[in-house]
């Protein structure tokens, strides 16, 4: 449980995530807490929009979206949640690394381990297979964004 008191939760949507709105606040609703739902473009002013979500979140998550979206407000998080001290769950290890309490993310290694490990036997070359049990599994490999939300509770 990282945090089991979060009661409000905030959504960073971008383009490409912002069709999902409603899914997304289903998750945080079903897990039994309130979702604070934030949209952001680029033409945004990235202060304007996530400060309000983030001064009333409990913990706040950035959906993964366009590059630019995530360039562009990632060091505003970080910087707004600091100031509000408002945990970020986040989804990479630049977020985790620049100040993020926790991040789901894959590494291009694990994709590859999980995706080996499914292949048919047979059609895996024995030093391979040899690798594969010698490699562990990581049960958080390829698990969707909102179930993040679940960790929290």
């Amino acid at each position: 449980m990282l945090m089991p008191s979060a009661s409000n939760v905030g959504l960073m949507l971008g383009p490409a995530s912002l069709p999902r709105l409603e899914e997304f606040g289903n998750h945080v609703s079903n897990a039994g807490m309130n979702p604070i739902l934030v949209a952001v473009n680029a033409r945004d002013n990235p202060i304007k929009v996530l400060e309000p979500a983030i001064k009333r979140a409990d913990v706040f998550i950035p959906v993964p979206d366009s590059r630019l979206i995530n360039i562009s407000t990632a060091k505003w998080i970080l910087q707004l949640s600091y100031r509000y001290k408002v945990p970020v769950v986040a989804y990479s290890r630049a977020y985790l690394k620049a100040g993020a309490l926790a991040a789901v993310y894959t590494s291009p290694e694990n994709v590859a381990h999980r995706y080996l490990s499914w292949w048919p036997r047979w059609s895996i070359p024995k030093k391979v297979q040899v690798w594969l049990i010698c490699q562990p599994i990581f049960p958080l490999s390829l698990i969707p964004m909102w179930l993040s939300i679940w960790v929290l509770i």
